[in-house]
């Protein structure tokens, strides 16, 4: 694993650190015949850049997948990880497939974020970095104006998270669809989880942590790269960013 630039702090924990991957979509919105998280950027799947990524960073055995359409197509390309399958996929949401996956968290803390965000390694290392430096549940985000489809959110005067969903009005800006729950939110956060609707998407769940008491904590990704796919111009932007990263990585060895 890699150990480039990221402290002590935030090294110890990823060491005690789970990992889930929302991989159940069908990715309409691409008008696409598979998995959203198979679509290429810049010739290499979605979930694949997701997955080399962070096993920089974690063992594959701390990495669950939670796969449901076309599953099979999923798990061929990724025989070494483990899996859940949200059998309900076509009539639930995200909030399901989560709980899904962490029924495979045994302890710790739990990394989950959405199969379809492409990201830059500085946004993990920056996530990780501000969860193990507050000791707080984080949310990634920026700041930005945002539309009806974006997820958002709102800021207390002590910099907290109060709000988060879509219908969020003055948002803040965009939540992007990665966050890390500590292993002293998680029971919290599973009981909110079992009580969402099956429409629900996971920060209903944040949302009732929240009202609960809860505290979570922004994490702005500032100029870092992370965009999360729902519409073609989305995977263009993707496309372009990640060309001219691999094509630097290539360069400097």
């Amino acid at each position: 694993m890699s150990e480039r630039g990221i402290t002590v702090h935030a090294r110890s924990l990823t060491s005690h650190t789970s990992v889930v991957i929302l991989a159940a979509g069908m990715g309409t919105r691409l008008s696409s015949t598979i998995p959203k998280v198979l679509v290429e950027v810049a010739g290499r799947p979605i979930l694949r850049r997701q997955v080399d990524l962070l096993l920089e960073w974690f063992p594959s055995e701390a990495i669950t997948l939670v796969v449901g359409y076309k599953k099979e197509l999923v798990m061929e390309l990724f025989p070494e990880m483990a899996f859940a399958y949200n059998e309900g996929y076509a009539k639930t949401n995200t909030a399901r497939s989560l709980l899904k996956g962490m029924g495979r968290v045994r302890a710790g803390h739990c990394l989950w974020m959405n199969g379809d965000v492409v990201f830059e390694e500085a946004v993990l290392e920056m996530l990780l970095e501000t969860a193990a430096d507050s000791e707080r549940s984080t949310m990634l985000v920026d700041t930005k104006p945002c539309g009806e489809e974006e997820v958002k959110y709102t800021l207390d005067l002590m910099g907290r998270i109060t709000s988060v969903s879509k219908t969020v009005t003055d948002g803040v800006g965009e939540a992007l669809g990665m966050n890390i729950v500590l292993e002293q939110d998680m029971p919290t956060l599973i009981d909110s989880l079992t009580k969402c609707g099956q429409t629900d998407y996971f920060e209903a769940a944040i949302q009732s942590h929240i009202d609960a008491g809860g505290i979570w904590l922004p994490a702005d990704r500032g100029d870092r790269f992370c965009v999360e796919i729902d519409f073609p111009e989305d995977l263009t932007a993707a496309e372009t960013a990640m060309r001219a990263r691999d094509e630097l990585d290539v360069a400097a060895v």
